[in-house]
């Protein structure tokens, strides 16, 4: 399905300015939850541990952690 938007005239500057903030926080919110999401594999795949999303927010992986999550899927 794809919806279709009508931009009025004269507003075409700050439809532009809205996209791109919509954008910019969909960029950051898919950000944060592939970390959650890798950091959960992590810990179901190599430390054999079910880690819920709650507790993957206040965990961190090193570089070669991410990357080994990378390499196995």
């Amino acid at each position: 399905m794809q919806d279709v938007f009508i931009c009025h005239e004269g507003l075409e500057d700050r439809v532009s300015l809205v996209a791109t903030k919509c954008c910019k926080k969909l960029m950051n919110d898919m950000y944060y939850e592939v970390r959650i999401q890798v950091i959960v594999t992590y810990n179901t795949v190599f430390l054999r541990t079910k880690a819920t999303k709650a507790y993957a927010r206040s965990m961190a992986l090193t570089r070669k952690q991410y990357l080994e999550v990378n390499l196995e899927h």
